[in-house]
């Protein structure tokens, strides 16, 4: 199956055993101990098919068969038995269909998980970048306004006009540096 999302995985899934076992049928996944269909439970608890014509629940009106991924059940399909029995060839084939199925979704859910950890990745890497700017570069000239805003303030009466507009011309410079650089930081981790 080259089906990329669990949703369609299911929908084109549920429309191929629907043909092939020619009867209704119905996904169910994450079963927990509080759904009321014992069936399903028992199915999902025990990875083992029940329900129509089966050891247990065998009154059912559907035949619950679990699906398996690896060595757990992640879901159950019902199959619908009232209105026509489900042979043995029809049955088997379903069986064979969702050991497919739950391929195809295991795909999709590492796909998923990589791209979550991909996500991951890429934020560490944004939180790496914006930490050696402001270590490497905003930082140094912040330290460099205060040091000659203090001169200034500490050596006002000392020093020439021209020598003021020089400093002050030095605070406007890196403060201006400063600033594009927190403009840049915050396009980069607005993306």
């Amino acid at each position: 199956m080259t089906i990329h999302s669990k949703e369609r995985i299911i929908s084109y899934s549920d429309e191929a055993i629907t043909k092939l076992a020619g009867a209704q049928v119905s996904f169910f996944f994450d079963v927990d101990k509080n759904d009321e269909n014992e069936a399903k439970r028992w199915c999902f608890k025990n990875s083992a098919k029940c329900g129509h014509g089966e050891a247990e629940f065998p009154e059912a009106g559907c035949k619950y068969i679990p699906i398996r991924s690896k060595n757990k059940t992640i879901g159950v399909v019902a199959i619908d038995c009232t209105q026509k029995e489900l042979d043995k060839e029809a049955e088997d084939c379903v069986i064979a269909l969702l050991s497919q199925i739950s391929i195809a979704i295991e795909r999709t859910e590492l796909e998923a998980e990589a791209r979550k950890e991909e996500k991951f990745h890429e934020r560490e890497r944004t939180k790496a970048t914006v930490f050696k700017s402001i270590s490497h570069d905003i930082y140094p000239r912040v330290q460099n306004i205060i040091t000659v805003t203090k001169n200034i303030n500490e050596n006002m009466n000392l020093l020439e006009e021209s020598e003021i507009h020089e400093k002050l011309s030095l605070i406007e410079a890196d403060a201006d540096y400063v600033a594009q650089n927190v403009d840049n930081l915050l396009g980069i981790t607005m993306k």
